[in-house]
């Protein structure tokens, strides 16, 4: 992949992330509701609802970068999409990203993997006690991480956004 910076690096890693919805059944582009997801809860965003706010506040910053076909998607849509996928390859895919954030491009970033945070510091977009699971993260700068909490409650696990 390219050496782009910001949204538009964020974008282009996600492009071509497996959607596993039926298809023709959808109202909301799967990269519109990640990158929307995941831009809220790098701006501070703790759960579903919130990931709502948040894109509703900036759609139109959001429209410069995506093509937001119905607009905004629903705190239980972005929920529901989220427990599709695959949080190894959400997992891959921003560690990639923030790589090349890190590093100045090409995905050879110098951050290092980041155990699981406990307590009222662990910001995130699911709520409630945790089943039993690892989480995976990659240094964010600023002493801010992000991650990818993979938990055993569901088959295939289940992708909840972390933010510490």
């Amino acid at each position: 992949m390219g050496d782009k910076k910001g949204i538009e690096g964020l974008i282009e890693r996600f492009t071509d992330l497996p959607d596993a919805r039926v298809e023709g059944r959808t109202d909301h582009d799967l990269l519109d509701i990640v990158v929307l997801a995941l831009c809220a809860v790098m701006s501070g965003a703790e759960g579903w609802d919130d990931m709502e706010d948040w894109g509703r506040e900036r759609e139109a910053w959001l429209r410069r970068y995506l093509p937001l076909r119905n607009g905004i998607p629903g705190h239980d849509t972005i929920r529901r999409v989220f427990e599709t996928l695959s949080p190894m390859e959400l997992e891959l895919r921003l560690e990639a990203w923030m790589g090349e954030g890190l590093s100045g491009g090409k995905g050879g970033g110098r951050h290092r993997r980041q155990g699981a945070a406990r307590g009222p510091a662990r910001r995130g977009a699911c709520r409630g006690p945790r089943p039993p699971g690892t989480t995976a993260g990659a240094r964010w700068p600023a002493a801010r991480s992000i991650g990818v909490d993979v938990t055993k409650a569901a088959p295939g696990g289940v992708a909840c956004l972390l933010m510490s």
